[in-house]
């Protein structure tokens, strides 16, 4: 911002800063708040599958991996990612799991029989590893089996039974007597299951009523203390309750329907207020997570849906959906009755999006609140005073406003300061930016160009002085560009609009997955990826810029030897082709890439291979997986001789001997 100048400018993030924003980002530029909120990214109907049956339960793991045991007691792999499903083993009795979660390479369930047992089988080869009886004696409105080896069961008469696995050791607490002294409860608890909940590691458990809406937070240490303080977590009623997760991070997610339709809140840890989640709406029976943090959810038609985070615009409360609010410092022309001409705004405005800029002029630099006198500026960055309240005193005097300008004139702007809000109304995916803003107040324009006759009553009639300013915007913004010209060859400058018309010039081909980061990086590059085009460095370079990773390229040749043995290079050729001018890229990535970016891999792939290659574009998972893309250290790994540790608490020395009998091996190790 320069006050020596005939305007202010504002378009560094420090001259951002000196204004008060309320859900407004000024990292680069003015623009709504933008959160990573969960959206669905994949629906997955099971009855697509002929296979499979109706599905029982299902768990989730890393990288898109979902296993579903069905009502013919089949435990199923389904990779999201692939679209592959497999039949993992049969497990005798599993149609009987109430309840399971994948942990680790371990398959823990709750199983109903004449009596309730926990087990745990190897996912690796399916055998029955730990069994836990618990004596049926009233039947359980929830269940809940938590990552932790953990299982927690709640009885229609509330007895609260928690089991962990590891100890063998099983505390019981009976909740009605202490939900008695808080609410009212009916007496018969056996007519329909009303109760659900979740636990978060060794920390807390949420139980969920689902007629009345309660929620009831209770810490873990309370449970084996057997002394609960307070049972409430939220004084609230969320009727319809239909489920409970809590991810990784201890956030609380809670699910209900209403008319029909699925609304989704959020609580994070430590805290009690309720966060609706607009942007889902899907209505589900169950919730559980992967390790990634991704939303693996159920609903009654056999749909399974993979919710993950992604960029959307954010909804603060109290204010208009995907809106944000900016005033700007108070400028300060250093003269009094200065009339303000005109304010010019660099930005972008995605359809169905809007930018509103109201305006105040001035010429006190006080205003009264609660009998109480301060300095505009102070007033709006005072933090005790609330936002809405600074809207409401300020209400009654803005100017008209200017909609999605791009340059405008003030009308009736006459003061020594002026102070301007800027509202921008976005959209779920799409949010107005501005990159630049500037405030004109000087009295100089195209009219002492003209006779002095058309000068005289100014002061009384601006109109042709308001005129020419149509003129005078038109060939500035011209003398401007032709001034700063050498700044649009620049890459480091360059507008991000005209970047991709730089790269035309280059012969580039550029989609919109390319952020404009990877843009200048690879314009910088251009003049050695020229030396080297068609060559094993140029694509190295490229796609290293692009995808952030450095990629590995094995070419043909190098694995097609003669003197190979006839099974190995039969093998060789099914892994990497048999065409001797062809190569692979091997890539590994810590995240998914989209459709669009696979497509802008292969299109970059087929622009700079030589003629006649051919390729294969691989991306490296964290598996082992014989006569296929497994690399020793870099995604397959075996580890050095040591000692056997179970669940980090106790140890096997070397010359201990294991025996078939599982069970009581497990009671060994647990008492050791």
């Amino acid at each position: 911002m320069y006050k020596e100048s005939e305007f202010f400018s504002i378009h560094t993030e420090i001259d951002w800063a000196r204004g008060l924003h309320e859900n407004i980002s000024i990292d680069q530029g003015l623009e709504i708040v933008k959160a990573n909120k969960y959206v669905v990214d994949k629906i997955i109907d099971t009855r697509d599958f002929d296979k499979i049956n109706k599905i029982i339960d299902y768990a989730a793991k890393d990288h898109g991996v979902i296993y579903i045991v069905d009502e013919k007691n089949i435990l199923w792999e389904y990779d999201s990612i692939s679209g592959i499903l497999e039949e993992f083993y049969e497990i005798e009795n599993l149609k009987n799991i109430l309840s399971f979660e994948i942990i680790e390479n371990t398959l823990c369930g709750l199983f109903e029989e004449e009596d309730y047992y926990i087990r745990v089988y190897s996912l690796i080869r399916g055998n029955l590893l730990r069994e836990i009886k618990i004596e049926k004696n009233k039947e359980l409105e929830a269940v809940y089996v938590s990552a932790d080896y953990h299982v927690w069961m709640l009885q229609e008469d509330l007895q609260l039974i928690g089991v962990d696995i590891h100890k063998n050791h099983i505390e019981k607490l009976d909740l009605r007597n202490h939900l008695e002294k808080k609410v009212k409860l009916e007496k018969d608890f056996a007519k329909k299951k009303k109760w659900i909940l979740c636990s978060y590691e060794d920390e807390f458990l949420v139980i969920g009523n689902r007629e009345k809406g309660w929620l009831i937070k209770i810490p873990l240490k309370e449970i084996k203390n057997k002394e609960i303080q307070d049972l409430m977590m939220n004084k609230i009623e969320i009727k319809n309750l239909k489920a409970l997760g809590i991810d990784k991070k201890g956030v609380l997610y809670i699910h209900h329907e209403k008319n029909g339709r699925g609304y989704w809140y959020q609580v994070k840890k430590d805290e009690e207020n309720l966060e609706p989640m607009h942007y889902l709406r899907e209505l589900v029976e169950k919730i559980k997570f992967d390790r990634s943090g991704k939303i693996i959810i159920k609903n009654r038609e056999g749909l399974i849906c993979i919710c993950k985070k992604k960029l959307r615009v954010h909804s603060k409360k109290g204010m208009k959906n995907y809106t944000g609010i900016y005033y700007t410092d108070v400028l300060d022309s250093q003269e009094g009755e200065k009339t303000w001409n005109k304010i010019q705004v660099h930005g972008s405005v995605p359809k169905d999006t809007q930018i509103r800029i109201f305006y105040y002029a001035f010429d006190g630099d006080e205003i009264i609140y609660n009998e109480r006198v301060y300095k505009v500026r102070e007033f709006l960055m005072k933090d005790d005073i609330k936002f809405e309240e600074k809207e409401a005193v300020f209400n009654k005097l803005w100017s008209k406003e200017i909609i999605n300008p791009k340059e405008a004139l003030f009308q009736n702007a006459k003061g020594r300061y002026i102070l301007l809000r800027i509202e921008l109304n976005g959209r779920e995916l799409e949010t107005p930016k501005i990159h630049k803003l500037r405030v004109y107040y000087h009295r100089s324009s195209y009219l002492k160009y003209l006779p002095e006759i058309y000068q005289s009553n100014i002061e009384e009639d601006d109109f042709l002085e308001r005129y020419l300013l149509i003129f005078e915007a038109f060939y500035m913004e011209i003398e401007e560009k032709i001034d700063y010209i050498a700044n649009y060859f620049d890459v480091d400058h360059s507008p991000p609009t005209f970047l991709r018309w730089l790269c035309q010039w280059v012969g580039l081909e550029i989609d919109q997955t390319w952020t404009t980061e990877k843009i200048r990086k690879l314009l910088k590059a251009m003049p050695y990826l020229y030396k080297k085009r068609g060559t094993k460095r140029a694509i190295e370079k490229i796609l290293q810029i692009y995808l952030g990773v450095f990629p590995i390229i094995i070419e043909n040749f190098q694995v097609q030897q003669e003197d190979l043995h006839p099974e190995i290079k039969r093998m060789m050729n099914r892994i990497y082709g048999e065409n001797p001018y062809g190569y692979t890229v091997l890539v590994k990535l810590d995240r998914d890439l989209t459709d669009a970016q696979i497509n802008t891999v292969n299109k970059i792939l087929k622009n700079e291979s030589p003629a006649y290659c051919e390729y294969n574009f691989v991306i490296l998972k964290p598996l082992i997986f014989l006569d296929k893309h497994s690399y020793l250290g870099i995604n397959s790994n075996v580890s050095d001789y040591s000692l056997l540790k179970l669940d980090g608490k106790s140890i096997l020395p070397y010359n201990a001997i294991l025996i078939d009998e599982e069970d009581q091996y497990f009671h060994n190790a647990s008492r050791e």
